[in-house]
């Protein structure tokens, strides 16, 4: 397994990051085939860390490959705003069929945009749409636009200042019916990669997935994977059945996949700078932020990060082992990125980047290995205690050897035996004390299934030269 180190030209010591976000493009990249649902999922992950941590201004690689895309939804987005506002001035006049007209088209358009953008702005449409439905008199339509509402968010709550208590007793009703429906599944599937699937605005994992607890009915499922065109579609939840979709490439899906294969051959040789910093310099951003992932025989994921300057220098590496699922992976995630953020390596000398990455070791240091240490120090002090005290007896016999008449001699004497006696007795009380903190530790680690390893950071070791070996240690 390739670990990273880092040859340091200059003063090797972490230094804070400066105040300020900085933008920041992200990649995750599987390092063996077996490994890539696995980075598809940590790349969602990735990206809720990045959007809600609020370190960086993230720039999305996906979206720079679908630009057209983006830029349409964006458009159709404006669209739908100005159209569901002229709605709502329309309601408020109570012309509710010119109302119905606007809100109509606010939502053709906004089913047309990506749910991880437009579910909130869609809900409060629809809502809008039900209650001008039903001064409208059409009392049918406004509960199927209900049902509609409920059935993508449960848990909606309206705009109070419009909801009379008509329209309140009509939405806890449908509320209710939707609620008490058994929940539903819905499998996804995607040809001809793995895809990240959102339904309903809300990441749910990687194809193929079976998405569980859902409302029985109509949901937005959406697929996407960097260098491919997101599809989005409707689809119903309700047992046995399957969303099927097929992904395409994007417009520059080739220029960006090329890019991530160089970052796997990067990771792999040991040498992440130059494909970490052209990946930064494509997107135009002040870093980029670039992890490799292996799945390791004992389950869990082994994740080799890297920070880098579109420069080259490595502002930050570091990896770490995790769990492959459940919550644990999203917290010791997020606890890893943080970390790895908010501490960077310095430059040369000269200000010159740094940007040798290459094989090398690790060290360990869990609950065992402490224990140990602990326990062997305590031993060494108590074995210190034993030869001082030794010799606090011996000189004592000396003192008693000294003529009364030299009485400056021996109360000389005599202070330096009692000196060592008192220092053989903190030995032996710092050794007894180290022993027993050794066995604790070392009966914890038992107890706990082992426990090493737990984290990884880089350490700094000053060599010949100024320069430093940057060398990955496991606490």
């Amino acid at each position: 397994m390739t670990t990273l180190l880092a040859v340091v030209a200059g003063v090797a010591a972490w230094v804070p990051v400066s105040a300020g976000a900085v933008t920041q493009a992200s990649a995750v990249v599987p390092l063996h085939p077996e490994a890539d649902r696995t980075a598809q999922h940590l790349r969602a992950l990735v990206e809720q860390w990045r959007r809600q941590g609020g370190l960086v201004e993230p720039i999305d690689l996906a979206a720079l490959a679908r630009a057209e895309q983006e830029a349409e939804w964006k458009a159709k987005t404006e669209e739908a705003k100005k159209a569901y506002e002229e709605g709502l001035e329309q309601y408020d006049r109570l012309s509710f069929d010119d109302a119905l007209y606007r809100f109509g088209r606010a939502v053709e358009l906004l089913e047309q945009t990506p749910m991880t953008w437009n579910l909130e702005p869609l809900l409060e449409v629809y809502a809008a749409q039900a209650m001008a439905y039903y001064y409208a008199g059409r009392v049918s339509d406004a509960q199927n636009r209900l049902t509609d509402l409920f059935t993508l968010r449960p848990d909606f709550q309206p705009d109070p200042k419009r909801l009379t208590p008509e329209i309140q007793s009509l939405m806890e009703e449908i509320r209710g019916k939707v609620q008490g429906a058994p929940p539903a599944t819905l499998e996804v599937q995607a040809t001809p990669v793995a895809a990240a699937v959102y339904v309903d605005g809300r990441y749910q994992g990687v194809t193929p997935i079976e998405v569980r607890k859902l409302t029985p009915g109509n949901h937005f499922v959406l697929v996407e994977r960097p260098g491919y065109l997101v599809v989005q579609e409707r689809a119903v939840a309700a047992p046995g059945q399957i969303a099927r979709f097929t992904l395409e490439p994007a417009p520059k899906g080739r220029e960006l996949l090329t890019r991530l294969a160089a970052l796997k051959s990067g990771f792999v040789s040991g040498r992440i700078s130059e494909p970490a910093a052209t990946l930064a310099r494509w997107a135009g951003a002040d870093e980029a932020l670039v992890l490799g992932v292996r799945r390791l025989e004992t389950g869990q994921v082994h994740v080799e990060a890297a920070r880098v300057a579109p420069d080259g220098h490595l502002l930050a590496v570091a990896s770490q082992d995790f769990d492959a699922e459940g919550p644990s992976l999203m917290n010791g995630l997020s606890a890893f990125l943080t970390d790895l953020q908010t501490k960077d390596l310095p430059r040369g000398p000269h200000g010159e980047p740094v940007t040798e990455l290459h094989s090398g070791f690790s060290l360990s240091f869990g609950p065992k290995t402490w224990g140990l240490a602990a326990g062997g120090v305590g031993a060494a002090a108590v074995i210190g205690g034993v030869v001082v005290g030794l010799g606090a007896q011996r000189r004592a016999l000396e003192a008693q050897q000294i003529p009364q008449i030299d009485e400056e001699a021996y109360q000389r004497a005599r202070q330096e035996a009692m000196g060592q006696a008192l220092t053989a007795d903190l030995l032996y009380l710092a050794g007894a004390a180290g022993i027993g903190v050794g066995a604790w530790l070392f009966l914890q680690a038992d107890e706990g299934g082992g426990g090493d390893g737990l984290h990884s950071v880089l350490l700094p070791v000053p060599l010949d030269g100024g320069a430093a070996l940057m060398v990955e240690g496991r606490f």
